[in-house]
């Protein structure tokens, strides 16, 4: 579960929306991740990755975005020892990282269904995504920009370039 409180003014009466409809369509549905510290994305960020990616990012973050500070956490944060890639944004390139974003997982049964490669399993995931477009929000799961991402829902039109500057 999330704090909702830690959700932006804007992304907060949209998740409540969020939760009703869902809760009133009798859909479940697992909200798991909310609001992440730049702490939190740089340990994602570095599970599966080889260091010198992790190092390259590091210096984009420094000398392109002038931010040495996400630079520090993103070098100083614990190996991860995973070879699954979990997340595509670095700390402060994340809709997480400033509370414009959301994740959850489907129920059935009580049970969280992950499965996106059967037809039960992506028919969950495209309602997930239906009632997550119906209160406004962008869902991942239609990306084609970049890697589809199907628990998250972020802002429409959020960009991390706009923020990340400070």
């Amino acid at each position: 579960m999330i704090n909702p409180d830690d959700l932006s003014a804007v992304l907060r009466p949209r998740y409540d929306a969020f939760c009703r409809i869902s809760n009133s369509a009798s859909f479940q549905v697992l909200v798991y991740c909310g609001k992440r510290s730049d702490e939190e994305q740089a340990i994602l960020f570095r599970n599966g990755r080889k260091m010198a990616l992790i190092k390259a990012t590091a210096t984009d973050l420094e000398k392109k975005w002038r931010r040495p500070d996400l630079a520090h956490i993103l070098l100083s944060a614990p190996p991860q020892m995973g070879k699954v890639i979990k997340t595509w944004a670095a700390p402060g390139q994340s809709a997480h990282n400033y509370g414009m974003a959301f994740d959850g997982v489907p129920k059935h049964c009580g049970k969280l269904v992950w499965d996106d490669k059967t037809p039960e399993g992506l028919a969950l995931w495209v309602r997930y995504g239906e009632l997550i477009e119906s209160i406004g929000l962008e869902w991942a799961g239609r990306w084609t920009r970049k890697k589809r991402e199907f628990p998250h829902a972020q802002v429409r039109g959020f960009d991390w370039r706009e923020l990340i500057s400070g």
